[in-house]
């Protein structure tokens, strides 16, 4: 089933909105499975709120004392099922008074990096709309290479798979962590739910809500009832929620936790419970498996797209690639990389070295 993209809402009344919007849409791993809607003044916020449909907004204001403020109430009013998050200069101890309920978060300027992964987030509470990029099929998490560290992964992966017991996935971002945790979920509770919650971030309200629900709606961990909830940088979870979490680890809630975090953490320090874990490592150490995993990007992007005419990338530009090291997002930094070439280049079938990026391109003449 070819699902809709998510409909953003971003309303902003300052000068900066084209570049806020396409800052955010080079943070999302797959921009087209999100459609952005810009409204450039209050009066087109509160139109669009009366005759549009959108499964979030990010409305962006001034100061607390600013009439922007008003308008974020008044689309509360007429839009109270919309998650509404805002973007301000600086975050007021609580939410106006006018306000007719709590936003689902208030964020600071400058964009968080982390944007994205808190907007999926919160689209999980909407679940009649999920973004395409959420539906995979049992051969999209299969984790491919040879690495050893991947072929213990997948064997515990089969493993863990029917048990309840909470797992912790350690690795850098980008090495494929909800891959597996996904490749477990479907090992175990294929056809039921996995609810992804993004841990970092939020404060200790916020993310209460997500979790455990509002007036508003159910929260992340019923929607998860029978399948998975997975907590994405679990390290990052405030200590006055980490206490919630060992009560449901203790009770007979039927919820699977699987958990990512950074590389050196115990989670059954902060947690409590005995969790397995299985240790993921970066792809700047399986060179051997560049070939196998940009391979299977480009499969993934046709069928994504449709209309996607990269097939490979010439042995010049891999080996570029096998010596760049990644060392901020992994196979994320990867996959945006030719997402992006194949968005500006739509008809080039074959990926030269002369296409990299400048940067990486740079990186490489500077260690020859």
């Amino acid at each position: 089933m070819r699902l809709r993209p998510a409909t953003l809402l971003v309303a902003d009344s300052t000068p900066t909105q084209r570049q806020l919007v396409l800052r955010m849409q080079r943070r999302f791993k797959r921009p087209w499975d999100w459609l952005i809607v810009q409204s450039n003044s209050n009066g087109d916020l509160l139109q669009m709120a009366s005759n549009q449909v959108f499964d979030i907004a990010l409305i962006a204001s001034k100061m607390p004392d600013s009439e922007d403020h008003e308008s974020i109430s008044q689309f509360m009013l007429r839009r109270p099922e919309i998650p509404c998050i805002g973007l301000v200069d600086e975050v007021p101890k609580a939410a106006p008074d006018s306000w007719p309920h709590p936003p689902v978060a208030l964020f600071s300027r400058p964009l968080p990096p982390d944007l994205p992964a808190r907007l999926r987030t919160v689209i999980e509470l909407q679940r009649g709309t999920p973004l395409r990029q959420f539906q995979h099929d049992e051969d999209s998490v299969f984790l491919h290479g040879s690495h050893p560290e991947i072929v213990q992964a997948r064997e515990r992966a089969i493993e863990y798979g029917p048990g309840w017991e909470p797992i912790q996935v350690m690795g850098e971002t980008g090495t494929g962590r909800e891959h597996l945790a996904r490749n477990i979920h479907t090992n175990g509770r294929r056809g039921r739910a996995f609810v992804y919650l993004y841990c970092r971030g939020w404060n200790d309200d916020e993310l209460r809500r997500l979790i455990f629900g509002s007036s508003q709606h159910s929260g992340l961990l019923a929607l998860a009832a029978g399948g998975t909830l997975y907590l994405d940088r679990a390290e990052f979870i405030p200590p006055a929620i980490q206490k919630d979490f060992s009560q449901v680890m203790d009770s007979e809630h039927p919820v699977r936790l699987i958990a990512s975090t950074a590389p050196g953490i115990e989670l059954a320090e902060q947690l409590g419970g005995g969790w397995r874990s299985i240790q993921l490592p970066p792809i700047r150490e399986r060179t051997a498996d560049f070939k196998e995993l940009i391979s299977r990007i480009l499969v993934d992007l046709q069928w994504e797209l449709g209309h996607f005419n990269l097939r490979r990338v010439s042995p010049e530009a891999l080996e570029q690639i096998q010596r760049f090291p990644f060392s901020t997002d992994n196979l994320t930094e990867l996959r945006r990389m030719l997402v992006w070439h194949s968005l500006s280049r739509p008809d080039q079938a074959v990926l030269e070295a002369s296409d990299l990026p400048d940067w990486m391109q740079a990186w490489v003449e500077h260690q020859s």
